[in-house]
């Protein structure tokens, strides 16, 4: 895996989201269940739940430019 592979590869869970989009987590459970744009979620396991943090990065460019 080269680095540019890992970069793409790097989760943050969803515990964190919020602080790094800066949203509430009531925010965060709207925007996954209204906002189509928003990046799925992975799951890790029965309750853990992670999302790429290219896909947010992406996400909040996206937001920033429209």
């Amino acid at each position: 895996m080269n680095a540019n592979q890992l970069k793409e590869s790097v989760t943050i869970r969803r515990v964190n989201v919020p602080r790094y989009i800066g949203v509430s987590p009531t925010t965060l459970w709207d925007l996954e269940q209204t906002d189509s744009s928003f990046p799925r979620r992975i799951k890790l396991g029965k309750r853990g739940v992670a999302y790429l943090v290219s896909d947010l990065n992406a996400w909040l460019e996206a937001k920033k430019e429209g």
